[in-house]
Order: C-alpha cells, then sequence, then structure tokens
C-alpha cells in the first residue's frame, strides 16, 4: 500500500487469531492517520463498544439465519462507536440522523477508495492540503451532516456543567475553549474551528 508492505487477514481463523495478538493491534503511522486519528482509553469506551456489539447481534439474530444486507447494520454498528466519542451518546439505526451519518460514510468511502492508497504514501503537508481543500471530501454530503454537529454542539453548550466530569469530545473541546479565550481573545479554540476539527 503505497510504500508500505501489508499483510491482509482473509479468513476466520487468521482474524481471530490476530485479533487476540497484541503485537497487531497497533495502527500505522502514515500520514492519513496522522492527519485524522483518535485515539482513546480503555474503560467506559470499551463497555460503549461492548454495548454497541450487542446491539448489533440483536440485529443479525433477527434475521432467524436468512440470508441479509449485513452491511446495514454494520456501518451504523461501527459509526455509533464514533458517536459516543463525539457527542457522547449513539443513535438508533433507523433515526434520521444516523441515516445521514452512514450516507456520508458510504459516500466517502466510495470516492476516497484511489485517494486513500494515494495518501498512504503521500507526504503529511499534502495529505493537510488535500483536505483543507476539500479535494478529499464531498462538499454536499457534509453539509447534510453540519446541522447535525451544529445542533450537537449547541445542546452540550447549554447543558454543559464544567464542574462535572465531561460527557465527550465536544464538552472537553468546549471546556477547553473557555480556557483559551480567557487567557488569548485571539485563540484558535473557536465555536467555529470546532467543525473543522470534528469533520
Amino acid at each position: 500500500m503505497g510504500f508500505k508492505n501489508i499483510v491482509v487477514l482473509n479468513d476466520w481463523e487468521a482474524i481471530k487469531e490476530g485479533l487476540h495478538n497484541d503485537a497487531l493491534l497497533g495502527r500505522p503511522k502514515t500520514a492519513l492517520f496522522a492527519v485524522g486519528n483518535t485515539s482513546f482509553g480503555k474503560g467506559s469506551m470499551e463497555d460503549r463498544i461492548t454495548d454497541e456489539i450487542r446491539i448489533l447481534i440483536k440485529h443479525v439474530d433477527e434475521a432467524n439465519g436468512r440470508p441479509f444486507n449485513i452491511h446495514k447494520c454494520l456501518t451504523p454498528s461501527i459509526s455509533n462507536n464514533i458517536c459516543h466519542l463525539v457527542f457522547g451518546h449513539r443513535f438508533d439505526y433507523n433515526d434520521p440522523k444516523r441515516v445521514a451519518f452512514d450516507l456520508m460514510l458510504e459516500t466517502i468511502s466510495q470516492k476516497s477508495i484511489i485517494t486513500t492508497a494515494f495518501l498512504s504514501a503521500a507526504p503529511l503537508w499534502l495529505t493537510k492540503r488535500m483536505y483543507s481543500t476539500g479535494a478529499i471530501n464531498s462538499r454536499k454530503v457534509f453539509e447534510t451532516v453540519a446541522g447535525v454537529i451544529r445542533s450537537e454542539i449547541s445542546s452540550h453548550k447549554k447543558s454543559m456543567n464544567p464542574n462535572n466530569k465531561f460527557r465527550d469530545y465536544i464538552d472537553g473541546y468546549l471546556a477547553e475553549m473557555e480556557v483559551r479565550q480567557r487567557k488569548d481573545p485571539n485563540t484558535h479554540f473557536t465555536r467555529q474551528s470546532i467543525h473543522t476539527v470534528i469533520d
């Protein structure tokens, strides 16, 4: 993949063995991951992932052994884990917001297979440039989701209590924004820039 050698695990036994081996669970250090990398610790996030897996299994069980398109429940299951990190909650599979996010993911994945392969070998400055100019993203699709993000930020702003534990990424960002704005009114931690960071 670009200048890096990769190994693809494509059968059940190899995947099972790989997922139980800590040495194989790292992320590649490429420019693409450097721009969009999100990390989290163990604990509550693990519990949320486990809960989301239970919901996924429930949807699979409802098929009663009949063939079905797992993509329709796998995509929201995976992206709900990101929603937990950013928004502090998940969305039901049929929620219009969830459907909008899934449409965004599907559109981006269809358009970005070649782009992703190229960026894995590209220098960091070029990757950042392509993100900032919108060359990677589909602007039209992001406009749908931007309304959801604005709504979530406004809701967090109203309900956030700085003395309580932060619920998610937005809480942490808003708290840091207030601290930095008190110290420096010209800080880059602004309400507008959080949209870019979340994107």
